[in-house]
């Protein structure tokens, strides 16, 4: 269960963040460039590369982990500006962030993200292919009274996420998923408890969660992860 909370975390702040402006210090340098991050000298270790869809748009994605003592958007941040990148970064108070560096010929997105159950920080690099949006039909219901904010699909292991803000409760949307999900055939995992912020099913071999919090201004993040197996 700690696995899926983190992995719904991650993708939500992914989700929410990595395709919305930020504002923070634009860093500008100019030298020859490729568009991606030369990671040759970082204290890192690359763990693996995948692609995926976000928002309809293909995207390499390439993930390093790093030691909780290094700086990592600021490493970050200064490395692609040696690369000649307008960068723009934001950095949580955990030493998480997000951000992304621009050049003329395109354009790279980052990650970071630090849980305290983790014992690595892990670096999400997204390089974001040119064409026209391609956005995947999702396997359940988006939720009646929400708006959709993005949309992440990985082809090769069938998983999908979307984020919405809506606002009603934690409590209405918990309902309505258990309800509209039951009809469709998917079982919870565990017990239901409506007050909540996460629940799980199932429906043969594959797994559903939806995980709904409260913000500040009183409307409430939705994320829902379905993948094909497994949490």
């Amino acid at each position: 269960m700690k696995r899926a909370l983190f992995i719904l975390s991650f993708i939500a702040l992914l989700a929410g963040l990595t395709l919305r402006p930020l504002y923070a210090k634009v860093f500008r340098t100019v030298s020859d460039t490729r568009g991606r991050l030369n990671a040759v000298g970082l204290p890192w270790e690359q763990a693996y590369t995948t692609s995926m869809h976000v928002n309809g748009v293909r995207n390499d994605v390439v993930v390093y982990s790093a030691r909780y003592n290094e700086p990592v958007v600021e490493q970050l941040k200064a490395q692609f500006a040696l690369q000649g990148a307008e960068v723009v970064a934001e950095k949580s108070a955990d030493g998480g962030g997000v951000g992304y560096a621009r050049w003329k010929d395109g354009e790279a997105r980052f990650v970071v993200a630090a849980p305290d159950s983790q014992p690595n920080i892990i670096i999400f690099l997204f390089y974001p292919e040119p064409g026209s949006p391609e956005l995947p039909e999702f396997p359940i219901a988006d939720y009646p009274q929400g708006r959709v904010l993005d949309t992440v699909s990985n082809d090769g292991t069938e998983t999908f996420c979307r984020t919405l803000v809506t606002a009603d409760s934690v409590m209405q949307v918990q309902r309505y998923y258990a309800e509209v999900l039951a009809r469709d055939g998917w079982e919870p995992v565990l017990p239901l408890r409506m007050s909540n912020g996460l629940s799980c099913y199932r429906k043969k071999e594959q797994t559903c969660s939806v995980l709904a919090t409260r913000r500040d201004d009183s409307e409430t993040n939705v994320t829902l992860l379905v993948r094909d197996k497994g949490f």
